[in-house]
């Protein structure tokens, strides 16, 4: 499976392939960072607009591009204890947000859909480690789903699972854990994992133009960490309690 996201490493451009989640509401101003503002996949007319910023709490994972999507009750992007859609797979195996968007757009309960667009990095690492998105929100759609890969990982993916959107001033803030979507050994080999781990990671790792993955029936559960059992160093590519914070802001 070949790496399919681009990531800009210090101006070179190189390419590779639950239940709600709790959070706490506070009146808090966005740290300065990367800005993306971007369209979303669907047409429908909006009932509300947010910001949504992804800080990276960590000093030893860049996130991969995800998704991001607004929704109703009745739509869920992942859960604990459940399969993984193709979708989220291929986000958490390969930060290839493709086929869930086309997954999501269109789909029941679905109100917005958005690609992040771009790697958030590392604390430390060679670019942002803050993006803030766009999104939008029909009315009716009262929640808010995210998978971003975990890049220095099988398969180990930031999410969110319909948490609440703020519907005032106040700003929603949200500290998500690592999950392991359960579709591929955690070998932690080199030839396992998207080449753009050893460019913008914490370890430099020579580009190998492997993706191989031993696949597994497994189901969504909390990422365990780095055993170090393969390439990756149990310190250096591992973390501690929530990997990111997550704001979300009404503007409109």
């Amino acid at each position: 499976m070949k790496q399919v996201f681009a990531v800009v490493v210090i101006g070179m451009v190189m390419l590779a392939g639950c239940s709600s989640d709790e959070g706490l509401l506070a009146t808090q101003s966005s740290d300065s960072g990367l800005t993306a503002t971007l369209a979303s996949s669907s047409s429908h007319a909006s009932g509300g607009e947010y910001d949504v910023t992804i800080t990276n709490m960590s000093h030893s994972q860049p996130f991969s591009p995800g998704v991001i999507v607004t929704h109703d009750d009745t739509a869920s992007l992942f859960a604990v204890g459940e399969t993984a859609s193709e979708g989220v797979r291929l986000i958490a195996e390969n930060g290839d947000p493709t086929t869930a968007l086309s997954e999501l757009d269109g789909a029941p309960g679905v109100s917005h859909v958005v690609n992040t667009g771009a790697a958030v990095h590392r604390k430390g690492g060679p670019g942002p480690d803050q993006l803030t998105v766009r999104v939008m929100a029909d009315p009716g759609a009262g929640y808010l789903s995210m998978s971003i890969m975990l890049i220095c990982t099988n398969d180990g993916f930031v999410g969110l699972n319909s948490v609440k959107l703020p519907k005032g001033p106040e700003t929603a803030v949200y500290f998500p854990d690592g999950y392991d979507a359960g579709t591929e050994a955690n070998d932690e080999l080199a030839t396992s994992i998207v080449d753009p781990c050893g460019g913008i990671g914490p370890v430099a790792m020579p580009p190998d133009g492997s993706n191989d993955r031993t696949a597994t029936s497994d189901v969504i559960a909390k990422h365990p960490g780095i055993a170090g059992v393969g390439d990756l160093d149990a310190k250096a590519h591992n973390w501690r309690n929530k990997v990111a914070r997550v704001t979300i802001k009404r503007v409109r």
